[in-house]
């Protein structure tokens, strides 16, 4: 043997160094964990970015360098609650272990689970981590959605208990069925049953994937899942997010309180990236129509939202729209073709009998409640409460709640009855109706 090693002396110091470093590494891990808690201190106490005290009921080190840790909480230096984390884990570089030379890059991967946390991102989204009973001071602003607004902080100045440094630290960060409280401005997002796996490397490349359950407060919905990745360095964005069965009017966008699912890709610089996707409303109201399994594309760049492809049904027939949306001012406006539409269930009146094909705009000012729909409108064969028709057509123009109507022709067989003008204004009939501005209405609600 001593031969055969003397003749492959590589081999012989190959083995040397193997159970050499076999050796450091059990030492390192007796080490481990018979000072567990005296590295755990020293790492809690000296770490630079969670700021308090940070203590945990029991701790183990494992095999693979992780310490585990029940029942960790993390406190303020006046004893106030920020986190508590019933289980979880912590891996950290070995090396550190020894020298307890402790630095933002100690810690390499977090689990973390079953925990509550609470978390404000301020204008500019950084991010801080605050106290259990920690409450948002109001910004006098009128919140969006149906949320109330929230209540001033108990304490004065600006709270920082996460303080993150300039150059993100390669962290690798799990939480598994966690609830999240988090702030941004005057908005409040609550999700449950949150999972989570952030990796940061490079100190600037975050991959991310996320899921969660029910939302409320600002935001409310069934849930929301994001897969990507953002270059900070690079400023890249390229992720894919599912939201579903979300309120729109929750998120400020108008007054739709029909619950959207959307999927999603956000792409270009991460301060201000494009959004393309698909969006899919089961019931979709927007007066005075009704639509059902509605599905169109969107493409979102900077405040306005451009919809395409559209579809869906709408008493009894179909329809084929586009939009453009503004975030911003909350103004809309639709062009849209509707055919084989049932009249009676249209015009909510049971009297009328036929099938409609019509061709019309919505445009729509929400913040100052002011609403057109116009386009033309041809009925074929039908019947009215005094007697049969052979078909109507017209122009249409609804202003609020008053309904225009031009140029309607009423084919009787060989008889032709031709109007020039008639209303419903305030529910009441009018032959001769006076409407002014018609076009400066719709210019004004043309600038989106």
């Amino acid at each position: 043997m001593g031969a055969y090693f003397e003749k492959h002396k590589n081999l012989k110091y190959g083995l040397y160094g193997f159970v050499g470093i076999l050796v450091v590494f059990f030492c390192i891990w007796q080490y481990a964990v018979i000072h567990v808690a005296d590295i755990f201190n020293a790492i809690a106490s000296k770490q630079p970015i969670f700021k308090g005290k940070i203590h945990a009921e029991t701790l183990d080190a494992g095999l693979d360098g992780h310490i585990v840790f029940k029942n960790l909480t993390w406190t303020t230096d006046q004893d106030e609650p920020i986190v508590k984390i019933p289980s979880g884990k912590l891996w950290i570089n070995p090396m550190d272990i020894i020298s307890l030379q402790v630095s933002p890059n100690t810690i390499r991967k977090i689990e973390i689970n079953g925990a509550a946390l609470r978390l404000l991102f301020d204008e500019k989204w950084n991010l801080d981590i605050m106290q259990q009973d920690w409450k948002p001071a109001s910004n006098g602003d009128k919140p969006a959605g149906n949320e109330e607004k929230p209540q001033k902080p108990a304490s004065k100045g600006k709270i920082r208990n996460l303080n993150l440094p300039d150059k993100l630290p390669n962290w690798h960060v799990i939480i598994k069925d966690c609830s999240v409280e988090a702030y941004h401005l005057n908005r409040q997002y609550i999700m449950k049953d949150v999972d989570c796996d952030l990796a940061v490397t490079k100190h600037s490349l975050v991959k991310l994937q996320f899921s969660s359950g029910p939302l409320s407060g600002t935001m409310q919905g069934a849930g929301i899942d994001v897969k990507g990745e953002t270059d900070f360095k690079a400023n890249k964005v390229n992720a894919h997010v599912d939201v579903k069965e979300v309120v729109p009017a929750s998120l400020g966008l108008g007054k739709l309180s029909n619950a959207v699912t959307i999927n999603c890709d956000f792409t270009g610089p991460a301060d201000d990236p494009q959004v393309d996707g698909n969006i899919g409303f089961k019931t979709l109201e927007i007066r005075p129509f009704v639509f059902y399994d509605v599905k169109g594309k969107f493409h979102m760049e900077g405040d306005i939202i451009d919809i395409t492809d559209t579809t869906g049904y709408c008493c009894g027939g179909t329809i084929n729209a586009t939009g453009k949306y503004n975030v911003m001012s909350q103004r809309y406006k639709i062009a849209a073709v509707a055919n084989n539409v049932n009249v009676a269930e249209l015009a909510r009146v049971p009297d009328i009998g036929g099938r409609a094909d019509l061709n019309f705009q919505i445009l729509t000012d929400p913040k100052h409640k002011n609403s057109v729909t116009m386009g033309h409108f041809t009925i074929g064969k039908g019947h009215a409460k005094h007697g049969h028709f052979h078909g109507v057509e017209g122009d249409v123009f609804a202003h609020n709640k008053n309904i225009y109507f031009k140029n309607v022709l009423v084919k009787l067989g060989i008889v032709h009855l031709h109007s020039h003008s008639f209303s419903i204004e305030n529910g009441k009939f009018n032959s001769n109706p006076v409407l002014e501005d018609e076009a400066g209405i719709i210019a004004e609600l043309s600038r989106i």
